[in-house]
């Protein structure tokens, strides 16, 4: 994880301010360095500053990465788990680096000046421009794992810069009084008032080319955006194709999606003695496994001044996502792993549930009341008896912390604006920050605790992919399976234009790094190759009675609602066959961090 900053402007350097500084290094408190220059036609300033948290490799690689032959600049933010399907060892962000420097070089990139195109053995300066795009971009698409980068091009003056297409990693885009353009993880709320352009969400669906030399407006349809003067960024847009298709010689490159899209409409059924169903139930759980693996084996230590070696933590509400990735982490990670719950005072509630109980109720029952807690509970004990790992970690949030820290989080959710972003933003803004008490199940004591994890587990993605929404069960009962196969790959195909990156810049504040093991591209291409009724449920057995064997073999009579049923199948698998009969809960209102202040107020109306 990393904090990114790269500035371009035509009077003076424009450096990040000691706000951004200040934010960047929060993301990064490993190592902060700046790297500024003028371009070689003069026409430009070039700022580069990135902040580090050190999370693979044996050291930490210091950034921005240099390359003191050509001049050209990388910052990277994100975790390459393979390129080209094969694991990553060491740090990814130099892998990269020399990867897209070879992608420069006539003779290790994919498009070399003496390409056979060429004529006696020269190709002109045009075609090698963009030929070694292409090249580029065959190391971009080559990358499974969660990114946001800004790479200069000093050979052929260009500005690469961008993020993966799910956007799991903030960057952000403004213009400045002055003129300058500015691409950064954070927004600095402190100068809006003074942009020309407020901080926008750079979009995911794109990869963004700059080129410094070649002012002017595109030919064709996409004239791309401009920038400064009649300078413009032309988008790289991501597609479905197979990476056999790639053209050298294409007019303007594209980007092979990193995982399979399908059509995964089927008339399989989903019945309890569907052979295919018990396949799809056995293919999740290894490929479940192995994107977990890959997540927290070999997480550095960084716990010398605390007792505990934990490095993984779990956002934990106790539901059927979080709980089977906490189960199946245990086998990988090193130490414990902290189960991480948090629950707000809200005055709403708190004061309703005065009036119902009366006023000798323990202060402590406002938090022990929201509905995550009370899950997380229940799927903690269960979690114990399967699994014997974990720390217990309660994050009470009393209603005047969160309001000492409401303007914080409103910063960092920006450009997002909406209510309904800020108690989203809140529940992860102080999960994320990992302090609170360590209860045991019989609530006799506690102490208080700050976790050491620098990683944090996430189950997002699983709802967008098995259907556990609730409009997933309206669509499938209006339009059955077709239908519900549409409203899914609606669901997924705007997953990258939604929220990550605002939920990237609340968590990452606190030096720690949120990892989605539902997102792996790996996992993705199997999840939406395999029959909607499958991976769902929807279209099977009508009442959701199943008669199951769980992990010792004694066989559990349950009732199951039929969204995420191949997940709740494995979690029985596993020996939790209560978490598996578990419903999707929003984590605002599971945790109460919705309408703090307001009840009346709508979701989507604007924050001050």
């Amino acid at each position: 994880m990393c904090g990114i900053y790269f500035s371009l402007s035509k009077t003076e350097p424009h450096r990040p301010s000691e706000n951004s500084t200040k934010l960047l290094r929060n993301r990064g408190p490993d190592n902060f360095n700046t790297h500024v220059f003028r371009a070689e036609n003069d026409d430009f300033f070039l700022s580069f500053s990135s902040s580090v948290l050190s999370l693979r490799g044996t050291g930490t690689t210091e950034q921005p990465l240099v390359n003191a032959t050509n001049g050209s600049v990388l910052c990277w933010n994100g975790e390459a788990w393979t390129i080209d399907e094969q694991k990553v060892k060491g740090n990814d962000a130099s892998i990269i680096f020399r990867l897209l420097l070879d992608a420069l070089d006539p003779e290790k990139g994919v498009s070399p000046v003496n390409h056979p195109h060429g004529i006696a053995g020269q190709i002109s300066e045009d075609d090698a421009r963009q030929q070694t795009l292409h090249s580029i971009c065959r190391v971009i698409e080559s990358i499974s794992g969660p990114y946001a980068f800004v790479f200069y091009d000093a050979i052929y003056q260009r500005i690469i810069f961008g993020r993966d297409c799910l956007g799991r990693r903030s960057l952000l885009t403004a213009k400045t009084e002055n003129g300058a353009y500015v691409i950064s993880s954070v927004a600095d709320t402190s100068i809006k008032n003074a942009l020309t352009q407020t901080w926008q969400e750079v979009n995911s669906a794109a990869l963004q080319a700059l080129d410094l030399r070649k002012p002017g407006t595109f030919e064709g349809q996409d004239a791309g955006t401009q920038i400064l003067g009649s300078y413009r960024c032309r988008p790289i847009e991501w597609v479905f194709r197979s990476r056999d298709s790639f053209l050298i010689d294409a007019n303007w490159p594209t980007l092979n999606r990193p995982y399979v899209h399908t059509d995964s409409l089927s008339p399989q059924s989903a019945s309890r003695e569907s052979p295919h169903l018990k396949n799809t139930v056995r293919d999740l759980e290894g490929i479940l496994h192995e994107s977990i693996k890959l997540r927290v084996q070999d997480v550095p230590s960084h716990s010398r001044e605390h007792s505990s070696d934990t490095r993984v933590a779990v956002l934990f509400s106790g539901g059927i996502d979080c709980t089977v990735i906490a189960g199946i982490a245990s086998g990988y990670a090193t130490g414990a792993i902290d189960l991480i719950n948090v629950a707000f005072e809200n005055p709403r509630v708190a004061a309703a549930s005065t009036e119902r109980r009366g006023t000798e109720s323990k202060q402590d029952s406002v938090y022990e009341l929201c509905p995550d807690r009370i899950t997380a509970r229940k799927s903690y004990a269960e979690l114990q008896a399967a699994f014997p790992y974990a720390t217990w970690q309660l994050v009470n949030i009393p209603y005047q912390e969160y309001q000492a820290h409401c303007s914080d989080i409103k910063a960092l959710m920006y450009p997002h604006r909406t209510e309904m972003d800020l108690s989203i933003a809140a529940a992860l803004y102080f999960a994320a920050r990992g302090s609170g008490q360590v209860s045991h199940l019989d609530q006799s004591k506690s102490s208080i605790y700050k976790s050491p994890a620098r990683v944090l587990l996430s189950g997002l993605g699983a709802d967008e992919l098995f259907a556990g929404y609730t409009r997933h069960a309206i669509a499938f009962s209006r339009r059955g399976l077709e239908g519900l196969a549409q409203e899914l790959d609606l669901d997924f195909g705007r997953l990258g234009q939604r929220n990550l990156g605002r939920d990237d810049r609340v968590t990452a504040h606190w030096g720690r790094e949120v990892r989605y093991p539902f997102l792996d591209e790996q996992l993705l291409s199997w999840a939406l190759a395999c029959p909607v009724s499958e991976r769902s449920g929807f279209g099977g057995s009508e009442d959701g009675e199943l008669l199951l064997a769980s992990n010792n073999g004694d066989e559990i009579d349950i009732q199951m609602e039929p969204g995420k049923r191949c997940l709740r199948l494995l979690a029985i698998k596993m020996g939790l066959p209560s978490v598996a009969q578990e419903k999707k809960r929003a984590i605002q209102f599971g945790s109460r961090s919705a309408k703090m202040e307001k009840g009346r107020t709508k979701g989507t109306q604007m924050v001050e």
